[in-house]
């Protein structure tokens, strides 16, 4: 039960640590479910523009086209259309531009919008979805009116919040450049307004004509929209397991649209600048495809990589321990029926036999503990784990690793008890050779060896495939053979005490002398459970360690990189916090206040409170 709870126990838990890093990775508002599934972009269609070698819109075989490469793929949803138009001069109808100065929008259709922005007055179904960084300026609000470029109007349905200034999404991230500020000082770009594709359309080459462009005899003009596609994730959580299949699968979909060979390819023109002619206008055409799947899975396996290392050594502990108790157990069975084994030994009994027979009678125990210890492993790990779920391949590698357990329990138990049979009935010598070989010494020897070339440079080791360093195999054994190798010697010390004390003690008390003598009486097997013993505890105290010495450091840097618990940027114009639990000071900055010579150097200036800065600030009196 013991070596099948262990070897179980490890995959599972394993599996669910890359399980919940995902999900990490995956709630990242710049990735979540969108950037994490299959998205392609395409810019500057012309309206009505035809695909190559067809007389259908290219808009609608691209849509086609991206609705069966999701549909294929494994765990994506239905896709999210986005389209963009003409960029415009919002005004309100017979009113002159706000005294703030002009404001502009951008038309757009995107699946599902309205439930992707805030809200704040009117409904969706309305009319068109208008930007606060419209309508406060305008003053409009549901049911007005605004016109754009002064030629078009349309009705506000309802207001929402400016997505510039809301925190950023994965639904929105492929536009990012297009909706956020590129610096802290700099202006908000044209927000959308958001409204039907049909209205997008008609809007977008009502306002390219109204533009009187002179166009060159023999030429055509024509307006251009951008186009983009998302296939989010539609089951969430993923296993890891699911994970791959679906950055296997955006790879395979990328080298199709890739691939100017085949029809695809030539339908996505993909990936990167391509230039249009035939018209007015010879501009710049950009196609992109990508999945954020691929860097996911990398910084998933980056991150459990440290946690591997770990689990290693106390997968190797656990089952070193776990196995010296089989031993003990197959050899105290061969030594509590000894009258059994000396009759079968008269009968002309081999070890070979002897073995086969214990081996048989411990089937069913065996078979029975390596189940207990499947299902206990995996309701640890359950319960007490990482909440993610495990993979597929995670299961099955638990339900291997139990049966090879009770494979490994059974094939010790067979040696043990032929070793036993051996030294009891057989080679008396060789129970005196083996007594006497130092198996503390050599591992001692082997740690103090181990730690000299650790200390050479050997701990870590080279991942060039994640770009990381890992542990050693020697990092992680170290602590076993160390632990191991001391606490059986002094063990041993501590049993030949108790063997030449244990004769003072029958005048004393009974109990003590029968507690002494069983436990001399077997020194081997007493040797091998007290080191097994305190190898647990040395295991635990080094795993303690560890995750302490981790866990202050995680600490320090956090507390160093804010600069205290919390830190909240405001403008300067805010007031005055009065009232705060906690111990709160304000600091002032000024950008680029002057510069220094020589060189010229621009520097900022930055003002505390001098009365609160001591009691809010992170300090560790370490530093100093």
């Amino acid at each position: 039960m013991l070596l099948s709870l262990v070897a179980a126990a490890y995959p599972l838990f394993l599996s669910r640590s890359e399980g919940e890093l995902l999900a990490s990775e995956l709630g990242d508002p710049t990735v979540s479910r969108y950037g994490a599934g299959i998205f392609y972009s395409v810019t500057n269609v012309h309206l009505g523009e035809e695909a190559r070698g067809t007389n259908e819109p290219l808009a609608d075989r691209l849509d086609d086209a991206f609705g069966r490469l999701a549909s294929a793929g494994p765990h994506l949803g239905s896709p999210v259309r986005f389209l963009f138009g003409a960029t415009a001069a919002v005004t309100r109808p017979g009113k002159d531009p706000p005294a703030s100065g002009p404001v502009a929008g951008q038309l757009a259709a995107v699946t599902d919008a309205a439930d992707h922005v805030d809200i704040t007055a009117g409904s969706a179904s309305a009319g068109a979805i208008v930007p606060d960084l419209i309508a406060e300026p305008l003053g409009v609000g549901p049911g007005d009116e605004i016109e754009l470029d002064g030629t078009a109007s349309i009705e506000v349905g309802a207001v929402y919040e400016s997505l510039y200034a809301e925190p950023r999404t994965g639904f929105w991230s492929p536009w990012s450049e297009q909706i956020y500020q590129p610096c802290g000082d700099c202006p908000a770009p044209p927000q959308y307004i958001l409204m039907g594709a049909a209205d997008v359309l008609h809007l977008t080459e009502r306002l390219f004509v109204s533009d009187e462009l002179e166009v060159p005899p023999g030429s055509e003009a024509t307006a251009d929209v951008d186009y983009g596609w998302v296939a989010p994730i539609d089951d969430l959580p993923l296993t890891v397991d699911e994970a791959r299949e679906l950055r296997a699968y955006a790879a395979a979909a990328l080298e199709r649209v890739t691939d100017r060979s085949t029809d695809t390819g030539r339908l996505f023109a993909c990936c990167g600048q391509d230039f249009i002619a035939g018209t007015f206008f010879f501009g710049r055409r950009d196609t992109e495809f990508r999945s954020a799947m691929p860097l996911v899975l990398t910084e998933v396996e980056r991150r459990a990589a440290t946690v591997e290392g770990p689990l290693r050594l106390l997968l190797i502990a656990g089952l070193g321990v776990a196995g010296a108790v089989v031993a003990a157990a197959a050899a105290f069975a061969v030594a509590g029926r000894r009258t059994e084994a000396a009759l079968l030994h008269a009968r002309g009994w081999g070890p070979v036999r002897f073995a086969v027979r214990s081996t048989l009678e411990s089937f069913l125990p065996t078979l029975a503990g390596a189940a207990a210890g499947l299902g206990l492993g995996s309701w640890l790990v359950s319960a007490f784990g990482p909440s993610a779920p495990a993979a597929g391949s995670a299961r099955s590698a638990s339900f291997a690793a139990a049966a090879a357990a009770g494979g490994a329990s059974l094939a010790v138990i067979a040696v043990v008890s032929a070793v036993s049979f051996i030294r009891t009935f057989e080679v008396h010598a060789l129970r005196r050779r083996l007594a006497w070989v130092p198996w503390e010494f050599l591992a001692i020897g082997a740690a103090l060896w181990v730690l000299v070339r650790l200390r050479n440079g050997g701990a870590l080791i080279e991942d060039t495939r994640l770009d990381i360093q890992r542990p050693s195999a020697l990092l992680l054994l170290f602590p076993v053979l160390f632990v191991a190798g001391f606490a059986t010697l002094i063990a041993r010390l501590l049993v030949t005490a108790l063997r030449r004390g244990a004769s003072n003690l029958g005048d004393r008390s009974p109990v003590s002398y029968l507690a002494v003598h069983r436990l001399a009486a077997f020194p081997g097997l007493t040797i091998l459970l007290v080191g097994a013993t305190a190898l647990c505890l040395g295991v635990f105290v080094n795993g303690q360690t560890l995750v302490r010495s981790l866990r202050t450091t995680v600490d320090a840097k956090a507390g160093v990189f804010v600069g205290s618990d919390v830190q909240v940027q405001i403008d300067y114009e805010a007031p005055q916090q009065e009232r705060f639990p906690f111990p709160l000071t304000r600091a002032t900055r000024l950008k680029y206040a002057g510069r220094m010579v020589p060189g010229d150097v621009p520097f900022d200036i930055v003002g505390i409170d001098a009365t609160t800065i001591a009691e809010a600030a992170y300090w560790d009196d370490s530093f100093a």
